[in-house]
């Protein structure tokens, strides 16, 4: 029986493969909160209508590359190809309209394409996008492009080009794109099929287009930046001020341009390698194409497959703290008093883990430190340490938890972590092992003392003939005799303490036996 393997076009993510990944989502993640954007996740799948209304039914990706399929229903569905219609249908459907500031969201996410020919398959690759709804303002779309920049800067694209047009509003575009149509409609020979197709509806997307012929056309065509309208020019150069004082670099490119029907006014792209990493602009009339009032947008997004490409060796990985504690138990018995120790220190943030297999060595290299307890000395005598100094510390195994909590630094009564939980652990300085053991002793004399005194009140409460008054008063009369008694047997037992707990350093302590 064959194996099965990953679907053509996807592919599977290894623990050590995610460093950069995780490197990029955080980096995404913060500095979207530190503009003022939240988080959104909309469904994988959405009616297949909002996509061809959105981006026009003779946008490549929804003529070639959406992925459709019908419910039992029988209502088409697509899988989300674009992130950016899949949030205004949200905005739309729970906000409404933007009051005030502007609905301002990020995603990370998959989105889904059929390959462009049969031979492809089917593809899934991951976007860092971010939207703003309600506001046509330029200073957001510098906004815009500082985040986009600062993102790329943070995650090692160092040397990307920013470059940047208008694509005009309503009032300039129909203007251009009949003067582009004209001169196109001159050289429509020298034209792809795809662009011969589609260059009557949109002869702007002629200029995104990668056959050398049409690359050709492209260089020399008209550009819009000699008929925008007032309202247009105005919005191109404050957005171009704004950059310029916030020490952003850009080149004015009038062929970018992406085949898609809602962009408009302003839009930018960002190269680094030889490829486009991101794309943004404006799609002022994107909300009421989808049924909605009329209101402004802006937005990028960044492939992320593409910039772990372009990035090769110079990928930045997130830093991840190591495992601080191994346990290895030989076997099932030492297992069983393994488990709860585990679980304490999980509990209390030190990074843990317990060696189930037959070979831990690599565990044991990752680790601060290794705690092995054999089956003999499972339940009496001790466990032995091990950390990067090479200790041998023994902890007694009927209180290893709590011995190991002491050794790491870690106050259970506190409440307070590192990271999300994680604990760092200060090391523990070796010439304090003899302090320890003074301190237990002390504590094990307190214990015997306060048990004597217990005893000793039963004993009272258990004499007869006496009234509970005359007991009273027998308690507050000082008895010097009887405490100078008291004093020698504790003494005695003290000592006999002692010797007991340097005989257990040697060898396992015998069961007590119970009093008759």
């Amino acid at each position: 029986m064959s194996r099965y393997r990953a679907v053509r076009g996807t592919f599977d993510l290894l623990p050590e493969q995610l460093g950069p990944w995780h490197h990029i989502e955080q980096t995404a993640r913060r500095l979207s909160h530190n503009y003022g954007y939240t988080e959104i996740r909309t469904p994988l799948f959405e009616e297949a209508e909002l996509f061809t209304r959105g981006m026009g039914v003779l946008a490549g990706i929804v003529e070639r590359e959406l992925w459709t399929f019908h419910d039992k229903f029988g209502k088409k569905l697509a899988l989300r190809a674009d992130m950016t219609t899949g949030v205004v249908r949200a905005f739309q459907e729970h906000k409404g309209e933007a009051e005030g500031q502007p609905f301002k969201v990020f995603y990370l996410a998959p989105v889904f394409l059929l390959g462009k020919d049969s031979e492809e398959g089917s593809r899934q690759s991951h976007q860092f996008g971010v939207e703003a709804i309600g506001s046509d303002n330029p200073a957001l779309d510098a906004e815009m492009i500082a985040l986009a920049s600062a993102f790329c800067n943070e995650i090692g694209l160092e040397g990307h080009k920013i470059e940047l047009n208008s694509l005009g509003g309503d009032k300039c575009r129909p203007l251009y794109h009949k003067k582009l149509k004209d001169y196109f409609t001159s050289h429509q020979n020298e034209l792809c099929a795809t662009c011969k197709r589609k260059f009557k509806a949109h002869p702007t997307w002629v200029l995104s287009c990668d056959d050398p012929g049409c690359v050709a056309l492209s260089q020399v065509a008209p550009t819009i930046f000699g008929m925008l309208s007032s309202d247009c020019k105005a919005h191109f150069n404050t957005l171009k001020e704004y950059l310029k004082d916030l020490d952003i670099n850009f080149e004015l490119n009038p062929r970018v341009v992406r085949d898609l029907e809602y962009y408009n006014r302003t839009v930018f792209q960002i190269r680094c390698g030889g490829k486009v990493v991101a794309f943004g602009g404006r799609y002022d009339g994107l909300v009421e194409a989808l049924g909605g009032k009329a209101t402004p947008g802006i937005g990028f997004a960044v492939n992320i497959e593409t910039a772990i490409d372009v990035l090769g060796d110079k990928a930045r990985e997130e830093e991840v703290e190591g495992l601080q504690v191994l346990l290895d138990p030989e076997g099932p018995e030492s297992t069983k008093v393994l488990v709860p120790v585990l679980a304490r220190l999980r509990r209390l943030g030190v990074r843990s883990e317990m060696r189930y297999g037959r070979s831990g060595s690599a565990l044991r290299k990752s680790a601060r430190i290794v705690v092995k307890l054999n089956e003999a000395n499972a339940f009496r005598g001790h466990a032995i340490l091990e950390d990067s100094e090479g200790s041998g510390d023994k902890l007694p195994a009927t209180r290893l938890g709590e011995k190991l909590l002491a050794y790491l630094g870690v106050d259970e009564d506190s409440s307070g972590s590192d990271r999300g939980g994680r604990r760092k652990l200060a090391r523990r300085p070796r010439k304090g092992r003899g302090e320890d053991r003074d301190r237990d002793r002390d504590r094990d004399r307190d214990r015997d003392r306060d048990r004597d005194r217990d005893r000793d009140k039963d004993r009272s409460r258990s004499r007869g003939g006496r009234s509970n008054e005359a007991a009273s008063e027998q308690r507050e009369r000082p008895n010097e005799e009887a405490d100078d008694g008291r004093r020698r047997k504790r003494s005695r037992r003290r000592k006999q303490t002692e010797e007991e707990g340097r005989r257990t350093e040697e060898q396992p302590a015998p069961p007590r036996r119970k009093a008759a």
